[in-house]
Formats: C-alpha cells, structure tokens, sequence
C-alpha cells in the first residue's frame, strides 16, 4: 500500500517539476496539442477505446513504463512499471470521468487527479491544471495508442 502511495506522490511531484521546468525554459515553443485532432466521445466512442503504450519521464530512473487501457464504459486499467529492475509493476483500475466535451479523461489514482486529453490515435497526460506539459519532455508525456 506505500509503494502505491509513493507513486501517486511520484507522479504529481513528476508533473510538478516537468511545469517548472518549463516556466523556467526562456524558449517557446508551439504545443503540439494545439494542432493535434481533439477526439470527441460524442463523436465516436470507438475513436478513444483502447490501449495506450509509452514511457513517462522518472526523476530517479530511465522512465516509467505505462499502460492505459481504455475502455467504452470509462473504465480504466493502468499498469506502470519503473525501469529498474528491483521494482514490481504497480496496477490501477476504476472509473474515469469525462469533461464536459468528452475530450478530457480523469483517473483519480491513490487520492491523485491523472488527466490525459484524447487525442487522435494518442493520450496526452496533462498537469494538474489540465493544460499540455510543456518543455524539453514534452513529447514523453505522450501515449500512443496500439489497439
């Protein structure tokens, strides 16, 4: 049950040193959010059911292997894996919810708000505020989808 914590805590410490980061960036550059295809769940549900692959950005590792998969009826399951071999794979499952454009999808993961913005064939995890994390580890907060 720590180790379930830790992550949680590790997770929106990851997202808040990635925000400062890129405040701290004196370049600019143009979010591919911004010109990537929003999915709408009004539109087809189809478009945003499925798994989702990549690998997060870790402060103290390579990377966190992350899983997602989504499915119709806004359940989640969330495998994450850190990239050190001592550590076991951390699993989550729930109930997701919808914004009001059913563009946004938010996992509520041990007492941590997870958001990800449904984009074409990809989810994009969000900061806490929901906007795209910005700077040099951008395109690590990627997940692409493979079914």
């Amino acid at each position: 049950m720590k180790k379930s914590n830790s992550l949680g805590i590790l997770l929106a410490g990851l997202v808040f040193v990635s925000c400062n980061q890129a405040t701290k960036t004196a370049s600019t550059t143009a979010s591919s959010a911004d010109t990537t295809a929003t999915v709408s769940k009004k539109d087809n549900v189809a478009e945003f059911a499925g798994e989702y692959k990549g690998v997060l950005p870790c402060a103290d590792c390579p990377g966190i292997e992350t899983d997602i998969i989504l499915m119709s009826d806004d359940i989640y399951r969330m495998t994450q894996k850190y990239q050190v071999d001592s550590m076991a794979a951390f699993k989550y499952q729930g109930k997701g919810t919808w914004n009001g454009d059913h563009t946004i999808f938010t996992a509520i993961i041990d007492g941590q708000k997870n958001l990800f913005k449904v984009e074409k064939d990809q989810l994009r995890y969000l900061d806490s505020d929901g906007k795209p994390i910005n700077g040099k580890l951008a395109e690590y907060y990627v997940l692409k989808k493979v079914k």
